[in-house]
């Protein structure tokens, strides 16, 4: 089984920009997580076709378990 945490911003031109991050710490809280994105927000370290992101919209933390048949 793997999970995945999937952080979603609003860009400075009303855009969104999905960040992914693999294997996220057991226990994480939203506190914790609404910290980490505000450092991601002020460092301007993610940039894409729609500008820096600007604010959190959601965090969504995907668990995947595959079964391989063959």
């Amino acid at each position: 089984m793997s999970k995945k945490l999937v952080l979603s911003f609003e860009t400075e031109r009303d855009g969104i920009l999905n960040f992914t991050i693999n294997n996220p710490k057991e226990g994480l809280t939203a506190d914790e997580v609404n910290q980490e994105a505000d450092a991601i927000i002020e460092s301007k370290a993610l940039i894409s076709k729609d500008g820096a992101p600007v604010r959190l919209k959601s965090a969504k933390i995907i668990t995947q378990d595959v079964e391989q048949l063959v």
